[in-house]
């Protein structure tokens, strides 16, 4: 399973349980940021970190290595109109 941190800017991703549940994992899933959320990729910084990504009407970014401990699977609705 691929992680956050894999796609591109315009996919809808399904997040999957974080790797690590730590303190900040806890208030990311307050913000929306959890197992089972529908996730899009909205933009990259210029060398690929921070991410920006949208849940529902917030907008989060999270640095590579935080990305990478979320594993997610593309949606099936794939890509943002």
């Amino acid at each position: 399973m691929k992680t956050l941190n894999e796609y591109l800017p315009g996919q809808k991703v399904i997040l999957g349980r974080p790797a690590l549940f730590d303190e900040v994992a806890l208030r990311l899933a307050e913000l929306g940021l959890c197992e089972g959320a529908t996730v899009t990729i909205t933009r990259r910084g210029p060398l690929g970190d921070p991410l920006e990504v949208e849940v529902k009407t917030t907008r989060i970014c999270l640095r590579a290595e935080k990305a990478r401990q979320y594993p997610a699977d593309l949606s099936p609705a794939g890509v943002r109109p």
